[in-house]
This record gives structure tokens, sequence and C-alpha cells, in this order.
């Protein structure tokens, strides 16, 4: 595919839409400008009123990405530190001295969680929450999972608790931890949160249609187990903040080129832990996300963006996105759709092939096949799972663009046997034709050659014609012919 072949990306996203029953506004961005824009589904779907592009939206005002924005301003202004310990802004909690404002943001700070440790436990007990019909059940604690906690009440909820993990040493986020951020903002901008926002995002980014509260006339709805819908009360008084699809351009245009905070404090939010959590935003397979947590009761925005490729895309969301497991993997409008906008823009720019580790291992085992060539070659899942039966000698390898991981090569290095092959070699489906084969061919070839092979070898089907081309290319030939097979091999030359 060409790039940004905005026609083509265009029908795909709508196809996606229609086939997944979203309601929602899309819009995807390059260098500043809108590739395009377009609106889905319902803005209520009982009244049966169409989506638009004008909708008002109200999202939770605790998101993530919004607590970390008010932090890292506050950081640049060295009124915090991400590394400072909780003492120095909430000493009445017992285990401030413990934690850091990082590990509160990146869920390793092993603080209960309210919710499930004392709230939902209460609830679980509750006969006549239990007599409810499944719809009621889920709008009640759905709201009550919205509800806004202040620090005072959390304190009498787990204040006195021990810690569920020595922090630092696992991950558990929850929204305890938002509760302790939202009051360490507002004890060290001396402003309520809201207003802090306001005063260090929205007005310097204009965003002059985003406000306090719930506002509109969107509905929201919930999907119980990612399938019925669920109406959400338009009267609860929940901690909210009402947007557009304008303002919310102006805050992903932020994030694309790095405005509101220093370089510094941008390379800081977005370094990545092991489980690709950073501050506020989290790495979706290569490319950055505003962490929203659960949102809204219902609703929630996506904001996903690259700033080396200044490239991003938004997903405004009423009605929570219907989901499902197929094969092994969640299959929902955001992730395939993110999946179409990265293909339309990934080209070969700094390509680099890792180790298939935990840090791009998930991503790895969610590399995608056409359907056609799954008779020539295992899935993703399988090459991972079987390297790691055969493991020390058969190792995976992951080629890597940016942080997005692009394909996955199997090698076989064993010096006893004399035994050198590359057993497995795939690049996703979407990055197909664009060079990243020849890379990882490239790559096994030095990596096996270094290890003492004198010549290599690997299988191919007969009707693979495109795979036997790219290994011919690099100096491959047939060795020997089978009915559906060709075992093909190279002779090293001395280094």
């Amino acid at each position: 595919m060409k790039p940004y072949d905005t026609e083509g990306l265009r029908a795909r996203v709508d196809a996606l839409a229609k086939q997944r029953d979203a309601s929602c506004v899309v819009g995807v961005y390059k260098n500043g400008e809108a590739l395009f824009r377009a609106a889905y589904g319902y803005k209520d779907r009982e009244k049966g009123t169409p989506m638009g592009l004008d909708a008002r939206f109200a999202f939770d005002l605790r998101a993530r990405y919004l607590l970390a924005l008010c932090a890292l301003t506050l950081a640049d202004e060295k009124k915090l530190g991400l590394n400072d310990t909780l003492d120095r802004f909430l000493p009445e909690y017992k285990h401030a001295k413990s934690i850091t404002v990082r590990q509160l943001f990146q869920g390793s700070s092993g603080v209960p969680d309210y919710l499930a440790r004392k709230w939902f436990k209460r609830l679980d007990a509750d006969e006549a929450h239990r007599a409810l019909s499944a719809e009621a059940r889920f709008a009640r604690e759905r709201l009550l999972s919205s509800e806004r906690v202040g620090f005072a009440r959390l304190l009498t909820e787990i204040g006195g608790e021990e810690l569920a993990f020595k922090p630092g040493t696992d991950m558990g986020m929850n929204p305890s931890e938002q509760v302790l951020l939202w009051e360490l903002i507002e004890r060290a901008s001396q402003m309520r949160l809201f207003d802090c926002l306001k005063a260090r995002v929205l007005d310097p980014l204009g965003m002059r249609e985003t406000v306090e509260g719930r506002a509109g006339d969107t509905a929201y709805y919930g999907r119980i187990s990612g399938k019925t819908l669920v109406r959400m009360p338009e009267d609860a008084p929940l901690p909210a903040f009402t947007t557009t699809l304008g303002d919310m351009e102006k805050l992903l245009a932020a994030f694309m080129s790095g405005a509101l905070l220093s370089k510094a404090t941008w390379k800081n939010a977005l370094k990545m832990s092991a489980e690709g959590i950073g501050i506020g935003f989290s790495d979706a397979d290569g490319t950055y996300v505003a962490d929203a947590d659960a949102g809204f009761a219902a609703g929630a925005p996506f904001l996903y963006f690259s700033q080396e490729s200044a490239s991003g895309h938004i997903v405004l969301f009423n009605e929570e996105q219907s989901g499902e497991y197929v094969g092994g993997s969640y299959e929902a409008f955001c992730p395939k759709l993110r999946r179409e906008v990265e293909a339309a823009s990934t080209f070969p720019r700094a390509p680099r092939v890792v180790s298939c580790g935990k840090r791009y291992g998930y991503g790895a085992m969610r590399l995608e096949i056409e359907p056609e060539q799954m008779e020539f070659v295992p899935d993703a899942k399988s090459c991972v799972a079987i390297c790691y039966v055969e493991r020390p000698y058969l190792k995976p390898f992951v080629l890597v663009e940016g942080n997005r991981p692009i394909g996955l090569i199997a090698l076989r290095a064993n010096g006893k046997k004399e035994e050198y092959r590359i057993d497995f070699l795939l690049v996703d489906r979407r990055f197909q034709g664009r060079g990243y084969g020849k890379i990882l061919l490239r790559f096994g070839i030095g990596y096996l050659k270094k290890r003492g092979a004198k010549e290599l070898t690997i299988g191919v089907n007969r009707r693979n014609h495109a795979a036997r081309r790219l290994y011919e290319s690099l100096g491959f030939a047939a060795a020997e012919v089978y009915e559906e097979g060709v075992l093909l091999k190279m002779r090293l030359g001395e280094s």
C-alpha cells in the first residue's frame, strides 16, 4: 500500500465501524493536518440520534493522562519530582515514605484497591444488590466505580492497611492511586484539579470548548462483558469534563509535537516500564496512547500518537466498544483501527532486531499473517511457543520499527550437531512488501554466521513463491525438492 492512502484507509475504517457497530467520532492526523474525520453510530441510540462531528462528550476527569499532564507541568516548574516520595505532599498516609510519584502513575505502588477490597466486596455480600437484574447491577457498579472519592475518605477505607506488595516489585494499577494523585496535584499546585488543568493545559492550547462537569445531550452506554448495552443514568454526579473533537485535536497535536512540556520531561513521561507503562501514557504496539482508565461511566477517549512520525488518531466513544476473543486475540474497534492507521504510515526508517523478551514478546505474538499464508508458516503465537519448548537451541527475535513489532524470526544454532537453520520467518501482513523480510533474513544470516555456521538451511513450501524469491535473492539455492517443499541452502564464506 502506498504511504498515506487516505481514501483506502477511510474505506477500511468505515467498514470496520459498520462491522463493530461502533458509536464514536474518529480523526486521523499527520504532520499537523487531518487526513480525515468521521462520525459513526449514534449520539443517542435509544432516540435514534445519529452521531455528529459536533457532538459534545463527557469524560472522566480522573484519567491518568490528565493527572499526568498536571503533574508533568508541575515537574517542569520544579514544584514536584517524579521520584519524590509521597510524604512530601501526603504525610498523612502511613506508607507515603515508601512510594514515589512515578510508582503511583505506573501502577507499581502496592496501594490497596478500595473498590476491590472494600466497596465491591460489600456489594457482593448485599442480597438486595444480587437480586437486581444484570443490567441494574452493572449500572450501579459502573457508577460506583466512577464516583469521586476524596483523600480523607480513601484513608478511612484503606489508610491503615498494609500494601499489596512492595513498591516497584509488581503491577496492580487501581483507582486508589488516582485518588492519591488527585490530592497530590492539588496540594502541589495549590489549585483545584480542573483549575490546574485549565491553567496549564486547556488555556495554553486554546481548548475553549472544554468545561468542567457534564454538558450536552450525548447519551452513554456501557456493555456487559463487551456485549449487552446498558444505558447510564444522565443525572449521576460524577467527576467529569465535557469536550469536543475540535478541542481534543488540539490536545493530540500537542502530544504529537511535544508541546506543553520540556523535551526532558516528555522523554521521562514516555519512558516505558517492561510492561509498556509510562507516566500517563502507555505503549500500544509502538504507538503511545493516553491512559483514559475506565472512562466516564461508559464513554472514553483514546488518543494515539507517535512523536517520531508526527502522526496520530483520536477515537471518542459514548458507547463502550464491543469486544470478543477470537483465536486468543481481542477483537474490538480501537485495536483494529490502530493497526490500520499504523499500516498506512509504517515503512523502514530505523528498524532493529531484538530478542523476543517481555518488552516485545506480547506484541510479537499478535503479529498477523494472511489467511492463505497459514499453510506455509505457523502463526506467531505458535512460533514463540515452539521456540520456548526447543530452547536453548531455537531462539526467537523480533524486528521492531520504533517500538512497534513488525516481524519475527526463529534461529536454530546447535554447534554440537553443526545444525544452523532459520526455522521460521514471518512479517505482519500489514507491513509486507516493504523490505522488512529482507532485513530479518539478513539479520538471521549474520547471527548464525557469528555462531560458527558454514552452511545454512531453510525450508519453503513450493507454492510460497514470494518467500522463495526472498530467500534466493540473498543467496539461498534449492538443494532438495520434494512434492510440497524445497530445502534451500546457503554456503557462508569466511569472515
